[in-house]
This record gives structure tokens, sequence and C-alpha cells, in this order.
């Protein structure tokens, strides 16, 4: 469990039961991913604005092993508002497929394909309008940033790359979630777009687990069986 408050790295047992604590590299480290290999190694992505990685690599036992993956920049207005863009934006989520690693960028839109290594792979790109960069906007001497299209989930399931992404509704598109399908090759195959569900995670059995966003705000845990069509 990663405890991004405290920077720290957390191993229980199944049961519950505390077994140790490591800390975490970065002066930031809320960790966006997580995923573990056969043999227990962590993988994390958080941004270390030292180093400037998004992927970091720990043993079973929480000992710091190395750090890859570059961020991506976005110019440099103040320091309080870059800080923030960086954390948020430079960093992605991760899945583990055999001997590689899959890490999709919150923002813009971007897949790339590590060896465990390290070793950039690939890189997916995928033409879109719905995913702007995030923009950073001056008015007298005030800055904002406006909250971008996110991806929010990636997967490997039945030899095809999944990507999830939270878009943001209009008056003519009211869908909200968009699954990309891709073979391992990086070739984009089939697009779904959903309304009110927000997919967080997805388990062995093929079960998508997400949060149901009906029009009374009530949210729900709901679980989808996954099933591949490519029809």
């Amino acid at each position: 469990m990663v405890d991004g408050q405290n920077k720290r790295l957390n191993k229980f047992s199944r049961n519950g039961k505390f077994i140790k604590s490591s800390r975490l590299t970065a002066s930031n480290s809320y960790a966006e991913s997580i995923e573990i290999d056969g043999s227990g190694n962590i993988y994390l992505s958080y941004y270390d604005g030292t180093q400037e990685k998004v992927i970091h690599h720990y043993s079973a036992d929480g000992i710091y092993l190395k750090s890859f993956g570059a961020p991506l920049f976005y110019g440099k207005p103040p320091d309080y508002i870059y800080d923030q863009l960086q954390e948020n934006y430079a960093v992605g989520h991760l899945s583990l497929n055999t001997n590689s690693l899959f890490f999709t960028r919150v923002n813009p839109y971007e897949i790339r394909q590590y060896d465990l290594n390290g070793n950039l792979l690939k890189k997916i790109f995928r033409q879109n309008t719905f995913m702007p960069i995030a923009d950073v906007k001056k008015k007298e001497d005030q800055y904002t940033f406006i909250i971008p299209v996110m991806s929010n989930l990636i997967f490997v399931y039945q030899d095809l790359l999944f990507n999830i992404v939270r878009l943001r509704p209009n008056k003519v598109d009211k869908n909200n979630c968009l699954i990309d399908v891709f073979d391992l090759k990086g070739h984009l195959l089939k697009s779904v777009k959903m309304k009110n569900i927000d997919f967080r995670g997805i388990d062995f059995r093929g079960h998508l687990y997400g949060i149901s966003l009906s029009n009374d705000d009530a949210e729900q845990i709901v679980k989808y069986k996954l099933k591949v069509n490519l029809q």
C-alpha cells in the first residue's frame, strides 16, 4: 500500500498484518498507480522532480532500485502552478504484461511500453480532439490551469490493450467514458463510449469495477464483465 501523504510504501500480509514500511524517494510521492510482478517487484508512478522521472522500481522488500520514464513539460508558469501541473499530469497509470510495462499518461493521450529494465520499447499515439493538453492561462497577475480530459486506467486482457479515458461530457455528447482497444503492436481496433461510469480497476477474471454516476448524484460501486467483440 502506498501512503502518499507520509511518503511511505507499507507492506501487509494477506490477512492484514503489518510487515514493514519503506520511505519513497521523492519529496512529492503521491502514487497515481502501482503494479507488482510475479517476483514481488513493485512499480509506482509518481512525479520525482529531482530526477525528472515518473516510473519507480522497488524490490519486494521495498528497497528503491531505479527510476525511468520522462515526464511531459508544460512550459514554465510560476512555480506553484508549474508544480501542480507536474505533480498531477506528468504521471500516469501502469499495467504489467509478461516482461514489459505499459504506461498511459494522465494527459495528453500517449501510451508508452517499457521493458522491466526501463528501456523504452514503443510509443502509441491516438489522434483525437477530445483530450487537449493542460492549458495554463494568465489574467493580469493570476494564473490558472484548466483540468483536462484524462486517461484513467490501462490494462492488458486476452492479448489486447485497453486504455480507458475519462471524458468531459458536453451538450452534444453526454458520454463520460471512452474505452480504446489496441492490439499489442499499438494498432487501434475499436473505441466504445459509455455514460455515467468512472472505471477504476479490473480483476484477473475480466471484471471491470467502477463508480456509477447517476443523475441523482448517488454514487454506487458497479461491476461489469468485459466481453471482447471487435465487430
